[in-house]
C-alpha cells in the first residue's frame, strides 16, 4: 500500500512538474523579449527660435528586416510645426549578423516657441521593438536670454526664500530670547520640511525611484531640480538651529500646544503605515516619498 500511495505522488508531482512547465512556456510565448530598442538621446532639449539643435537617435539590438524611422510632433496641426526635423526619415538596414548598433544625429530648427514631444517611430512596427525611450521633450524659446532670465529669477526666488530664515535666527541671537516665537510653527515646519528634503533628495539622487518615476511617466522629467534640493536641505537646517535656540535661550511659558502634538502624531502614523506597506510590497518607495510630500502640503 505504501508503494502505491508512494507512485501515486511521484505521478502527482510529475503532472504538476509538466504543468508548470506548460504555463511557463505558454508565459514565454505571450510575453516577447524585446529584441531591438529605439532611443532619443538627450530626453529634454531647448532649441532657440530660428537655430538648430541636435539630438540623436539610436537604434541597437537584433535587426532581421529593414526599418524606417520617422518623426512627429504633439500639440501640433499641419503646417504649424514647432521644429523642422532633418531628416524626416531614417532608414536601418539589417548587417549580415543582424546585429545593429547604430546612431543618427538629427537636427531640429526653431520655427515657432513652444513645448512638446518628439516622437519618433519605427514602420513596421513591432513588439518586439522597445520604443519607450524614443521620445525628447523639447522647449522652443525666442532667445537665451529669455532662458537666462528665466533661470535667474527662480535663483533669485531661491536665495530670498533661503535668506528669510537668517534674520529671525539673528534676532534670537541679539536678545537672547525667542519670546513670542511660536513653538507650534516651529515644530511643524521642521517635519514639514524633513518631508520635503527627503522627497527631494530622493527623486534627486536615488536611481531606482527616478526608474520608478519613468516608468509610470514615460515621458516625463524628473521634477525636482539641483534649487529645489538645496532649499529644501537649509530650510531643515535653519529650522532645526531655531528650535537649538529655543533649548537655551529664554523662552518663558512657550511650549508645543496638543493640537500641534496630536497633528505630528497623525503625521508620524502616515509615515509609519507607509513604511509598513513598503515592507510588504504593497506600496512602492515612490508612492512612500509621494505621501511625505503629501505631509509637507498638508
Amino acid at each position: 500500500m505504501r508503494t502505491i500511495a508512494a507512485m501515486a505522488m511521484a505521478r502527482g508531482v510529475v503532472s504538476w512538474t509538466i504543468g508548470l512547465v506548460l504555463i511557463a512556456s505558454a508565459l514565454a510565448q505571450t510575453t516577447p523579449t524585446k529584441l531591438l530598442h529605439l532611443q532619443i538621446g538627450p530626453q529634454d532639449a531647448t532649441v532657440i527660435v530660428g537655430k538648430a539643435q541636435n539630438v540623436t537617435l539610436r537604434l541597437h539590438g537584433t535587426l532581421a528586416e529593414h526599418v524606417t524611422v520617422n518623426f512627429t510632433q504633439t500639440n501640433v496641426t499641419i503646417g504649424n510645426e514647432y521644429v523642422k526635423v532633418t531628416p524626416p526619415l531614417i532608414d536601418f538596414d539589417p548587417l549580415p549578423s543582424n546585429v545593429i548598433d547604430r546612431s543618427v544625429r538629427v537636427s531640429l530648427y526653431g520655427l515657432h516657441a513652444g513645448i512638446f514631444d518628439l516622437l519618433a517611430h519605427a514602420y513596421p512596427s513591432s513588439d518586439l521593438i522597445d520604443q519607450s525611450q524614443a521620445f525628447v521633450r523639447v522647449t522652443v524659446a525666442k532667445s537665451w536670454t529669455l532662458i537666462t532670465l528665466s533661470s535667474t529669477i527662480g535663483w533669485a526666488y531661491f536665495l530670498a526664500w533661503t535668506w528669510s530664515f537668517w534674520p529671525q535666527i539673528w534676532e534670537n541671537r541679539t536678545r537672547a530670547s525667542v519670546v513670542g516665537l511660536s513653538f507650534d510653527y516651529l515644530a511643524l515646519n521642521l517635519l514639514g520640511h524633513t518631508m520635503y528634503a527627503a522627497f527631494n533628495c530622493a527623486l534627486f539622487w536615488n536611481g531606482s525611484i527616478q526608474e520608478e518615476y519613468l516608468r509610470r511617466n514615460p515621458r516625463g522629467l524628473i521634477p525636482v531640480l539641483a534649487n529645489d534640493v538645496a532649499f529644501s536641505l537649509h530650510a531643515v537646517f535653519a529650522t532645526a538651529l531655531i528650535i537649538v535656540q529655543c533649548c537655551f535661550y529664554e523662552r518663558g511659558q512657550q511650549k508645543v500646544s496638543y493640537t500641534a502634538r496630536a497633528l505630528m502624531t497623525v503625521f508620524g502614523l502616515v509615515v509609519l503605515i507607509s513604511s509598513v506597506l513598503v515592507a510588504t510590497g504593497t506600496y512602492r518607495w515612490l508612492d512612500f516619498f509621494y505621501n511625505l510630500s503629501f505631509i509637507k502640503l498638508a
